[in-house]
């Protein structure tokens, strides 16, 4: 059980409080309505100090909005979803990937994005994608390429690190052709399914608030409730990490208030929080488990049963184009490895 305490600084009722304590992750009180200054110092986000300022009401009509992003799958009685992600223009993985899937007798592929980025067949990946009519979601990849940011909006952890993603973004941006651009830019940021036997099951690349958040299987119970709850999902299904998981979080929190008028702490009340799977598809084409086999999932809505697939590809395939194309050895080396040979921050950014 969480133990969390708050001030209520905008005198809402305790029922008001109930989800929007859980969901910032405080663990102080703070004394004072004017002690900004040493909430942002107590958590050390500035964002989460904006958050904090924002109504129940405001915070909850954000979150309604932000689904009008999320595609419908519309059918609710399919069973078996095979979930690929994070192909990044290794044609060899996803081929070998496509073809093990024809004997798992799916109904439906799902793909959670990153088509390109690294690999040297990013168009060949996407037509492929494309001609197998494989629903697919946005991932942070495809949106800075379609967009043409300057960069994945991932967070390197060195400025040698960082080179090598910008080697690879300009790479990309220069050889996928005009055709494969358009596909990106019409991709949703999220698909879902609703009421299945499962519950509601929400398909993103990396979360509910961002293409490039990571949600690692060490990420804290609570950021992953309240990502799958501000999703309004049961069942989160996303990728980005390139390593396969399955986490069920749920419980109780523990929820005292106190008044600003009244100085002093109420009586602790248990919210029962719905439990939620959180289940990460891996990568097909950048697998970084510790193996250099291709990775997926296969999700049974109707047992709530997971699968984990992993699956060799010829992997001097892909690795020898690299090569050809002149891209930086570290890349041929991952794959090789099936590990992280470039570091990133996976912390969570914002709690908020």
């Amino acid at each position: 059980m969480q133990s969390i305490c708050i001030y209520n600084l905008f005198g809402h009722t305790e029922e008001e409080m109930g989800f929007y304590v859980a969901y910032p992750l405080i663990h102080h009180i703070v004394k004072r309505r004017n002690n900004l200054r040493a909430l942002n110092q107590l958590h050390g986000r500035l964002n989460l100090l904006k958050s904090l300022l924002l109504s129940t009401r405001f915070y909850l009509a954000k979150e309604i909005l932000k689904c009008k992003y999320f595609a419908s799958m519309g059918k609710k009685d399919l069973e078996r979803i095979a979930v690929i992600s994070c192909v990044h223009g290794n044609i060899a993985a996803l081929e070998a990937v496509l073809s093990d899937i024809k004997q798992q007798k799916v109904d439906r592929i799902v793909c959670l994005g990153d088509l390109v980025g690294y690999g040297p067949y990013p168009n060949e990946v996407i037509k492929l994608i494309e001609k197998e009519n494989i629903q697919t979601v946005m991932g942070c990849w495809d949106e800075g390429i379609a967009k043409d940011t300057g960069d994945c909006g991932c967070h390197f952890a060195s400025e040698e690190d960082e080179k090598w993603g910008e080697i690879a973004f300009s790479w990309t941006r220069r050889k996928i052709n005009k055709s494969s651009i358009g596909f990106l830019k019409e991709l949703p940021f999220g698909l879902r399914i609703e009421d299945t036997a499962s519950g509601n099951l929400l398909f993103v690349h990396g979360s509910p608030r961002s293409t490039s958040e990571y949600l690692m299987e060490s990420t804290h119970d609570l950021v992953l409730l309240e990502r799958a709850a501000s999703g309004k999902c049961d069942i989160l299904i996303c990728g980005h990490t390139h390593i396969p998981y399955v986490r069920e979080v749920g419980g109780m929190l523990a929820v005292r208030t106190r008044s600003q008028a009244e100085k002093k702490l109420g009586e602790k009340r248990s919210i029962k929080l719905s439990p939620k799977l959180i289940i990460n598809a891996g990568s097909v084409g950048e697998p970084r488990h510790g193996r250099p086999h291709s990775t997926y999932v296969v999700f049974d809505s109707h047992s709530k049963s997971v699968f984990f697939r992993e699956v060799p590809y010829e992997v001097s395939a892909t690795v020898s184009a690299l090569k050809k194309f002149g891209l930086p050895s570290v890349f041929s080396e991952r794959l090789a490895k099936g590990s992280e040979l470039i570091a990133k921050s996976k912390e969570i950014a914002c709690a908020c």
